[in-house]
C-alpha cells in the first residue's frame, strides 16, 4: 500500500469551518471588551482600596529606577538604601 504523499509547497490549504473562524473572532474581540468593562470601574477600585492618588517617586527620580534595574538584571547585590543597615 502507499503512503500519502505530503501536500506540495504551494497545495491549497484546508478551508477553515465557519464554527472555528467564529471562535477564534469571539476569542480575539474578548481581550478589548472586557478592558473597557474594566477601565470605568478604576475609581471606585482605587477608592475601595484606599490607593493615593499622586505621582509615584520613582518618576521624580529615574537614576533610583535605573540603578534598581541595573543591579537586578546583572545579579548584583543591591545598595541599601541610607537606614535600612
Amino acid at each position: 500500500m502507499a503512503r500519502d504523499a505530503p501536500a506540495a509547497a504551494g497545495a491549497a490549504a484546508t478551508p477553515v469551518s465557519a464554527v472555528f473562524m467564529a471562535l477564534l473572532v469571539g476569542m480575539t474581540a474578548l481581550a478589548p471588551l472586557s478592558m473597557q468593562i474594566f477601565v470605568p470601574a478604576l475609581p471606585a477600585i482605587q477608592r475601595g482600596f484606599a490607593v493615593p492618588t499622586g505621582h509615584y517617586p520613582a518618576e521624580h527620580r529615574p537614576d533610583l529606577v535605573y540603578e534598581a534595574f541595573s543591579d537586578f538584571f546583572s545579579g548584583r547585590e543591591p545598595v541599601p538604601f541610607r537606614g535600612e543597615g
